[in-house]
Order: structure tokens, then sequence, then C-alpha cells
């Protein structure tokens, strides 16, 4: 427990110190407190794997995926009047070896094509890829995106949403459906179930890889 709660803080500071380069230039909602970021824990057949934590406003949706004694992954959604738009991802080694992110990657939704802008520390290349029906950029490696994406789309009554893998670069159709307040999207073939509870999110599913994702209550 004592290293769940260890986890939980330094997650939350890393999500609220990361360097100002690599977030995208939105003004927070308010300059006031805020309550912390909830985490979640990722729980394959009953091993940990990995820890997010996840913080939304008005103008953004961010999340820190770690997985422990490796790099993190930092992930920023863009929202355009409700709808969620550009998407970041910083890529940081493991702790021990420093907090300075060797990679950023850009995915610009234009049309139906995907500009994809990748940063290093010492290039900037750019590509544009096809993503029919103004897909939306997703990273798959977090549930908890999936699950917010979900929630988008119950609330913008689409119940088909089109993505674009980052893993993949290619365009898919989810399905949606809401049964009281548990989600279920399927993206890709994977049926990924989500649990809300006045618009929080508190338990994401995917039940053909026995994971579950926790919210922690600390």
């Amino acid at each position: 427990m004592h290293s769940l709660l260890r986890a939980t803080f330094a997650l939350c500071a890393l999500l609220l110190s990361r360097p100002l380069a690599l977030q995208a230039q939105v003004a927070p909602d308010s300059a006031a407190a805020r309550p912390a970021a909830p985490v979640f824990v990722y729980v394959q057949y009953g091993d940990t794997i990995a820890f997010e934590a996840i913080d939304t406003d008005t103008a953004m949706v961010r999340g820190v995926y770690l997985v422990p004694k490796q790099g993190r992954i930092a992930w920023d959604h863009l929202l355009r009047s409700g709808t969620p738009s550009d998407l970041s991802l910083s890529f940081f080694p493991p702790l021990e070896q420093g907090s300075m992110a060797y990679r950023q990657v850009d995915y610009v939704p234009k049309g139906d094509s995907m500009i994809i802008v990748t940063r290093d520390f010492d290039r900037r290349t750019s590509d544009t890829r096809p993503a029919r029906d103004s897909a939306i950029a997703v990273f798959g490696r977090s549930m908890t995106h999936i699950a917010y994406l979900g929630f988008y789309a119950v609330q913008a009554r689409r119940p088909v949403l089109p993505l674009f893998l980052t893993s993949s670069a290619k365009t898919v159709s989810a399905t949606v459906r809401a049964i009281g307040e548990t989600l279920a999207v399927v993206v890709d073939g994977l049926r990924v179930e989500s649990d809300w509870e006045g618009g929080a999110l508190l338990e994401v599913r995917v039940p053909s890889q026995g994971l579950v994702v926790r919210r922690l209550q600390y």
C-alpha cells in the first residue's frame, strides 16, 4: 500500500511539473487551487503493471502513463469547444535517467488527414497520413484515454467514433454504447468497458486481456 501511495503522489507531481515547452499552449481554467489529479492503477491478472494520473479542464485532458522501472509517456489532448482536437505525446526516460523528454509527437487533424510532427533533441520531421471522417487521435496504451473519448462520444451522441490509432497510424471506426453509467467502446476489435459516476471515471476493464484499471482513493 505504501508503494501505491508513493506512486500516486509521484504521478501527481509529474503531472503538475511537466516542462512548459512540452505542454500545449492553452491557458488553464483558473489559477485557483484545484483538487489533486486522480491516479489509476493498471492490474492485469492480479499483477500491477502501470499507473496513470489524469487531469481535466474545459480546455484539455492530460495524463501521465508510467510503467514502473521504465519510462513514462505524457499525453495532452486539446479540446476545442468541447471536441477533442490536437493530441501531443511526450516520451520520457526512467526517472533515474532524468526528467527531460527526449521526444514529442504532435497529431494535428486537418480535414481527412492527420499531420504528425515529431520533435527530437536535434531534429523535427513532419508526415501526413490519411485519417478519414475527421478521425480523433487516440493513445491506445491509455485505457483511460479511450474511456474519456467514449464519454465524449456519448455526450455528443455519436454512436460511432472514427479514431486514428497512434500506434499504427490507421483509422478505425469505434462503436460506443452506454448502459446506465457504464460505457462500452469497441476499438479495432478490443472491447473497453468503463464505469462513471457523476461524470467522474471510476474504473476501466478490458475483459479479453484480464486488465482492470482502478481509480485509487487516498
